[in-house]
Order: C-alpha cells, then sequence, then structure tokens
C-alpha cells in the first residue's frame, strides 16, 4: 500500500450556492453606519462543510468577514459602511467566485453629494429607454437641484422624486441616439460628479448587408454593417456559443462613415450562429445562422 492512500477529494458545485441580502438594494449604495447583512447557504454545493471565504476589498485591502453558523449550515454574515468609497463584496467556495461576485458596495457620506447608480448596459443607454441615476445629498434650506441632459438636437428636462432623506432618484428619456450631457447642480454649482456622459444607441438603425448563404472552407467571406444613424457605440461580431469558436475567426475592419467590414474565415465543417451587436445591443437580422461545408470533401464516381 502506497503511504497517504487512498486519497479523499470532495467535489463542490459553487454555483448552486444560495445567497440572501445580495446584491445590495439601490445599486448597492449604503450610507456611513448602515450595516448589511446576508446570508449563505452553501450546503448544497456537493459538501456539508466546503471552504467558504467572504471578504471586503476596496482598492487598498482585503478584510475577511468572519460567519456566525447556525445549526441549520447557514452562514451569516454582517459588514458595517465605514469609509466612504466603492468596495467589492468578494464571496468564493473552493476558491470559487459564486454567481453574482463580487457584489457591489458604494458606501456614501449623507453630508457629502453624490451621483451614483447609473443604469447603463456596459456603458451605453437604448433610445426611448428610460436613463436613471440616483443622487445623494441634502440641499441647503432654499436651494434645489437643476438637472438637464443636453442631447444632440434637444436638451431635455430630468424628472426627480425623493426616495428618502438625502437621497433622490433622477431620469430622463433620451429620444434620439447619441451623446448627452447631463449637467446636474445645486445652487448653481456643479455636484461632484457632474457633468457626465450617457452614449445612447438606436441599433434598429443598423443593416447587414451580403450576408453568405453558405460558408466555404478555404474561401473567406465579408459581410457589410452600415451603423449610420445608430449613435454612439461600439460593433461587436461573435458566434453565440463557446464551442463555435473553434469553426470560425471573426475579424472586423472599420471603414468609416459608420461602415465596417466583417471577415469570416471557416476553419470547420458544421453550423454556427453569428451575433451582430451594436453598443451590446443585437442589430436587426442578428443572430445569423451559417452552415460551413468543404467541397474538397466532396467525391465524385463513375462518368
Amino acid at each position: 500500500k502506497i503511504p497517504n492512500t487512498p486519497l479523499v477529494f470532495s467535489v463542490i458545485d459553487h454555483t448552486r450556492c444560495l445567497v440572501q441580502g445580495l446584491p445590495l438594494p439601490n445599486n448597492g449604495a449604503i450610507q456611513i453606519g448602515d450595516t448589511v447583512e446576508f446570508a449563505l447557504a452553501p450546503g448544497n454545493c456537493g459538501d456539508e462543510s466546503p471552504k467558504v471565504d467572504v471578504g471586503i476589498r476596496d482598492q487598498e485591502e482585503d478584510v475577511t468577514l468572519d460567519a456566525v453558523v447556525t445549526d441549520a449550515g447557514v452562514y451569516k454574515y454582517q459588514y458595517c459602511g465605514g469609509e466612504p468609497g466603492n468596495y467589492d463584496i468578494n464571496i468564493t467556495i473552493g476558491g470559487c467566485h459564486i454567481p453574482g461576485s463580487p457584489f457591489k458596495c458604494e458606501v456614501l457620506d449623507p453630508n457629502q453629494f453624490a451621483i451614483f447608480g447609473l443604469n447603463l448596459q456596459d456603458g451605453y443607454a437604448l433610445v426611448c429607454e428610460v436613463v436613471s441615476f440616483q443622487i445623494q445629498g441634502q440641499p441647503p434650506d432654499g436651494e434645489t437641484f437643476s438637472i438637464i441632459a443636453h442631447g444632440p438636437q434637444a436638451d431635455l428636462n430630468c424628472e426627480l422624486k425623493e426616495i428618502n432623506e438625502g437621497l433622490r432618484q433622477s431620469s430622463f428619456v433620451p429620444i434620439e441616439p447619441g451623446s448627452y450631457q447631463v449637467f446636474v447642480e445645486c445652487a448653481s454649482k456643479h455636484v461632484p460628479g457632474s457633468p457626465f456622459t450617457v452614449n445612447v444607441a438606436d441599433p434598429s438603425k443598423c443593416q447587414i448587408l451580403g450576408i453568405p448563404s453558405q460558408l466555404q472552407i478555404g474561401e473567406n467571406e465579408e459581410m457589410i454593417v452600415k451603423t449610420r444613424g445608430a449613435g454612439e457605440g461600439e460593433l461587436f461580431a461573435q458566434v453565440s456559443k463557446e464551442d463555435e469558436t473553434s469553426y470560425i475567426n471573426i475579424s472586423k475592419d472599420d471603414q468609416g462613415l459608420g461602415t465596417y467590414h466583417i471577415i469570416l474565415e471557416p476553419l470547420r465543417v458544421g453550423e454556427i450562429q453569428l451575433e451582430v451587436r451594436w453598443a451590446c445591443y443585437p442589430i436587426p437580422q442578428s443572430p445569423l445562422k451559417l452552415s460551413i461545408c468543404d467541397s474538397n470533401q466532396c467525391k465524385v464516381y463513375g462518368q
């Protein structure tokens, strides 16, 4: 018998950990002195006592949180907001982040102005959909907030409603694509974080030209994507599934004036699904279902 055998391994699935209390409401914003409470139930991960690590991280250091473990195997945690700043709540099981981790936490000083919680997707907003953000801070007596979104063609007044004392939510609906400069002022002065830019896209204005009916190994194909009038954004082209990446190479070439060339280099026989997005939003005709063939594998018999 070999020493230290047999070997015993625990196989865990960190994605099955149950979480309560995260992500935090209000886009992760809390005030100094607020207490955050959350709980984990890792017992479904395949091990009765998996290695659970929970910590708070800012730009300078990590702070490990200790758990109170109940008889039912629930791990309870508390965190009290200290210095203002942006923090990550990291939760790992067996060294792997659980779904959603790291969770965002922003500690705010109620005596200072701050803008946070801008609801953009990968940095972009969609035309005719609500753009919202929150404002922390109480205006001096007799003063109020002035909020205007300066659009490509016109200025938009932003709605403002009070959530609770010292916390307000503002919103506007962009009616055309382009770049908006949002001014948030109090007593005729910009609050910290103002002005800020919101890039708005309209992927419905995009068009794909030259879609191939079939791809042939050894022959590159080229499609044209027109994005003129679609607003601010970036073009993305990729296969839908990770296991399809070995079937094709995809590259793009910016021709200027809102015109892009997408070059397709097929590598393997099969079926793929190609997603084309503008500013992270799918454009019309996407996804494309394409088949790849290899005529060199075709054999002719007889005369």
